[in-house]
């Protein structure tokens, strides 16, 4: 990661060290990380996903704050940093023809020049909203109601956005990194990493077709229910603390 200086990349590869070789057994949220570990280590750690609440009904109380109605507004979700690419979720969004919001969710760090430069992107077009940090019932709405979820980012363990997304049967359009992939099992639709027209492509898509985007958000909570729920997660740390007690 660009963000890191040698001397910090070097300690982070020695706690990658000591992650996998110490412990009785190490967890990997994704595959790919679960496939890295086994090819720079030479270590098999165990695969169990990051999981998310399958959400019931909402209601849309929350959404007038925010100037939104339900089903007519794209979402994102995640912190305001680099490497979460919202600047290309947002140049991508401003090629695209309508008036459905843009809206995206989250605060900025220490990052506070790459805020700056979403604030004075956004200002370029009136229909992307940034809404900063949300939590509890107002965050669930949003998701619960959202049109679509965009989530461009070049970098992830396991997205816990996505999943919450999937398990609100929303279609998600995705950049095309391994760990976004692995998640949605053909209900989403995924796009070049950094790639702005790419975007765009997949944004008018989505926006041209209700019926592709209801049927794909039908598939992507099924998949979440089956393979993300809270439930299956917890069976499968339960299962991982019960073998090692017994070895």
């Amino acid at each position: 990661d660009s963000k890191w200086s040698k001397p910090a990349k070097l300690y982070l590869r020695f706690g990658e060290w000591c992650a996998v070789r110490f412990p009785h057994a190490t967890i990997a949220v994704s595959h790919t990380i679960q496939v890295f570990c086994r090819k720079k280590f030479r270590k098999d750690v165990y695969y169990i996903p990051n999981g998310a609440e399958m959400p019931g009904p909402q209601g849309t109380s929350e959404l007038a704050a925010f100037g939104l109605e339900p089903n007519k507004y794209l979402l994102g979700v995640g912190r305001l940093l680099p490497r979460k690419a919202y600047d290309v979720a947002i140049e991508a969004y401003r090629r695209v023809p309508g008036d459905m919001p843009l809206v995206i969710v989250g605060e900025a760090t220490h990052e506070g020049d790459y805020a700056e430069k979403l604030q004075a992107l956004a200002a370029k077009d009136p229909r992307v909203k940034l809404v900063g940090y949300q939590s509890g019932a107002a965050l669930k709405q949003l998701f619960a109601h959202c049109y679509a979820f965009v989530h461009p980012s070049q970098a992830e363990g396991l997205s816990v956005s996505i999943i919450e997304a999937m398990a609100s049967a929303k279609v998600v359009i995705m950049s095309n990194i391994e760990e976004n992939l692995e998640l949605v099992d053909h209900s989403g639709l995924a796009f070049e990493t950094d790639n702005v027209d790419a975007l765009r492509k997949a944004y008018e898509l989505v926006l041209s077709d209700p019926e592709m985007v209801e049927q794909r958000g039908k598939r992507a909570r099924e998949v979440a229910r089956r393979e993300y729920s809270w439930s299956r997660v917890i069976d499968k740390t339960d299962a991982l603390f019960k073998d090692l007690i017994q070895s």
